[in-house]
């Protein structure tokens, strides 16, 4: 029973801050009205986390992994890579708020930010299906942090078929790039 009603603390809490984060930016969300927005009280609140950035860690966290046990499971299932890309937009439209929440929490937080961007470089290999070199890194980062900063302004997500056509215009050019090195290095 105890676990029970640890969990359901656990979920209100989250919930209440992923609310409160949205409506107010993480700056002006309080303990206290994360607190009386989850019907707990602050001793329950400190049960399980140390301060309003400890649960900000761990509500990222907690994203990271549901969201690379399904990306692995959906690119060990799909062979298509565009079945896979189709996949995970219709997966990031199902998280919206989560990710509005952690593009909101990056900002306050430098050790945040590396996390999130170690976890995305984890997500990329797991779609490209192998080691991504430090460049196509900082591509593959730009056209994520482009599609967050859409949503945010946008308050959508772009289509899946507007991203598939964008991650195929980068592989383009990946190969061109990679074609043209290898033609360089011959030459010299």
């Amino acid at each position: 029973m105890t676990d029970l009603r640890s969990k359901r603390s656990v979920d209100s809490i989250k919930k209440a801050f992923i609310d409160l984060t949205l409506s107010r930016g993480m700056d002006h969300v309080t303990v206290s009205e994360i607190t009386k927005q989850a019907f707990i009280n602050r001793q329950t609140f400190y049960l399980h986390y140390l301060d309003k950035f400890d649960l900000a860690h761990q509500v990222a966290s907690d994203f990271f992994v549901k969201t690379t046990k399904f990306y692995k499971d959906t690119s060990l299932t799909h062979h298509d890579r565009n079945e896979v890309l189709m996949i995970m937009c219709n997966y990031l439209t199902a998280h919206y708020r989560e990710i509005i929440v952690l593009h909101e929490v990056q900002s306050a937080s430098d050790d945040l930010n590396q996390e999130i961007e170690e976890r995305m470089m984890d997500f990329i290999q797991v779609v490209s299906r192998k080691h991504v070199s430090e460049f196509n890194h900082e591509v593959y980062m730009s056209l994520i942090n482009a599609t967050v900063d859409f949503m945010i302004k946008y308050s959508k997500i772009p289509s899946d078929k507007d991203i598939i056509k964008i991650v195929e215009m980068i592989r383009e050019v990946q190969n061109a790039d990679n074609d043209g090195v290898k033609k360089y290095q011959n030459q010299y």
